[in-house]
């Protein structure tokens, strides 16, 4: 349990420090679509869906066909429960990038857990 909460915590600190890192690039450089990304894939490791999806859609502005921008999105609508706008980002980053495995196999999970229900 307590090795459990120190693995927590140095993975909390190591996002916190990506996340900074992250910021201080973006305010040399606000176009950058991949820091954006990388930022809400941060921010959805950080169990902040909402702010992930506000920086994914910045990337998205930025760079509309970012393959991996569509899926992290995906998977932040499916955080929210938004489960129909999930499925259509995993099928715009397959659209873009036919071979994405992560897209293909979260759209799948997601299709299958709806035929569960």
């Amino acid at each position: 349990m307590a090795r459990r909460r120190l693995v927590r915590g140095r993975r909390r600190g190591r996002l916190e420090l990506a996340e900074d890192a992250l910021l201080r690039a973006l305010a040399l450089q606000e176009d950058h679509a991949d820091a954006w990304t990388v930022l809400g894939m941060v921010y959805e490791m950080q169990g902040k869906p909402e702010i992930a999806q506000g920086a994914l859609k910045r990337a998205l502005h930025f760079r509309p066909n970012h393959p991996l921008a569509h899926n992290s999105l995906g998977i932040v609508y499916e955080c929210l429960g938004h489960r129909r706008e999930a499925a259509a980002s995993y099928r715009r980053a397959l659209e873009i990038h036919p071979q994405l495995s992560y897209a293909t196999e979260n759209l799948t999970s997601l299709l299958e857990g709806e035929l569960e229900t």
